[in-house]
């Protein structure tokens, strides 16, 4: 019997919050956060992660998105493959 192949494809996403803001700033200003974090995720790629973990690594799991040339791609990259997930990520410099 053939193995299944599962196969994701969509978005990749970082998402940065700032916590504790003493107000909102304006569109062009800057204002203090008493904190930074910093998550990945997006519905696609944490569909991936997640049927790998279930199906741990009994059937490959790939995930096919775009992702910036940054840091943040890194970070989506590196966060894939430490769940077992076989990437298959196009680079994007815009």
């Amino acid at each position: 019997m053939a193995v299944p192949e599962f196969h994701v494809v969509g978005d990749a996403l970082v998402d940065v919050i700032a916590s504790g803001l003493a107000r909102i700033p304006s569109w062009d200003g800057d204002a203090d956060a008493a904190s930074i974090d910093v998550k990945i995720g997006g519905s696609a790629l944490n569909t991936a992660v997640h049927l790998a973990s279930l199906l741990r690594g009994r059937c490959p799991v790939s995930f096919y998105a775009c992702v910036g040339k940054d840091a943040f791609g890194k970070m989506l990259e590196s966060h894939l493959r430490s769940a077992s997930v076989e990437s298959h990520v196009a680079v994007s410099s815009s």
